[in-house]
């Protein structure tokens, strides 16, 4: 993890120059970094390098953990209020949706509002009720929906044209989504 994420994020939460992280590991092992490195872990081999709006969004989590919990100064995460505007989720949304064949990161998306990486990725998550990352998957597999019900293109190039590494990556999160295979979802139909 880069230094500035942290410095970014303690000035995101007014704390810039306030602080000091001490290491408080009685036991020696925190269980919110680990979890956080077990998700990242399991990310990468299930997607392999394709998951950048997943990482980041994961090395913001590990920031404010780390300054809230192992800061000396004691911290109270402000809570933004109502989510992104409806002009703000439009422009985004818009911007998932032209680029599902693409990698998008968390601080591009944040750019796009004018926001920090941190209150976008909570602002989104409260206007869509998932996170960026879970929503371009969701977005990934809906074109891949309509990829299928077409019947144009064989599954194998389905999966890249929406964006994931192969036809097994999209096997992987189609099941997850839909409850099914591709296949067994074009039987269905």
């Amino acid at each position: 993890m880069a230094p500035t994420l942290l410095d970014r994020t303690a000035t995101e939460l007014d704390l810039k120059d306030r602080i000091v992280l001490e290491p408080k590991l009685s036991s020696g092992v925190d269980p919110v970094i680990q979890h956080i490195a077990i998700a990242l872990k399991t990310s990468l081999e299930i997607d392999g390098t394709t998951t950048h709006l997943y990482a980041d969004a994961m090395a913001n989590a590990l920031s404010v953990h780390l300054i809230t919990r192992y800061s000396t100064h004691r911290t109270t995460l402000r809570q933004p209020q109502g989510g992104l505007s409806k002009q703000q989720l439009k422009q985004v949304i818009g911007h998932i949706q032209d680029a599902l064949d693409q990698e998008i990161s968390l601080a591009e998306l944040a750019q796009l509002v004018r926001l920090s990486p941190y209150h976008f990725s909570r602002l989104f998550k409260q206007s869509t009720g998932l996170s960026p990352h879970r929503y371009h998957i969701r977005c990934r597999i809906d074109h891949a929906k309509q990829l299928l019900m077409n019947r144009t293109m064989p599954l194998s190039e389905i999966a890249i044209a929406v964006g994931f590494s192969s036809q097994g990556h999209l096997n992987y999160h189609f099941k997850r989504w839909v409850g099914v295979t591709p296949m067994a979802f074009l039987r269905e139909k």
